[in-house]
């Protein structure tokens, strides 16, 4: 069994199959799954985001793992996210801190420090 079988026996199952009650609790399973894996990438691209410009060797290669695996599954990183904005700190829409993570299932961006949720 491996670290995905795992995480699929605890979650439980997270497949429609078409059956009112069934699919009310793979629904219930499926948001589970989907919040743990924004808080997964949200890990992955804090260390892709604070790292991979490190000049320790062993921190650069972890940040510049996780930035090349965003950029494989074509996520954005927080640091792409400032440079596309013109830091309109003032407006209502953005907190001060501007310290973005990756894109939510609602179409926002949450701040990694302050937790206000951000459209962009």
């Amino acid at each position: 069994m491996n670290l995905h079988d795992v995480v699929k026996k605890i979650i439980g199952e997270t497949k429609p199959v078409g059956e009112t009650n069934a699919d009310i609790i793979s629904f219930e399973n499926l948001k589970v799954l989907t919040d743990l894996v924004e808080e997964l990438l949200t890990d992955i691209d804090y260390i892709a985001t604070n790292n991979k410009g490190r000049v320790e060797y062993s921190m650069q290669r972890s940040g510049q793992h996780c930035s090349e695996f965003l950029d494989r599954i074509g996520i954005e990183q927080c640091h792409e996210l400032h440079e596309k904005t013109d830091n309109p700190v003032d407006t209502k829409e953005d907190c001060s801190c501007r310290k973005v993570g990756p894109l939510r299932s609602d179409g926002m961006y949450e701040c990694l420090d302050c937790g206000e949720l951000l459209p962009f």
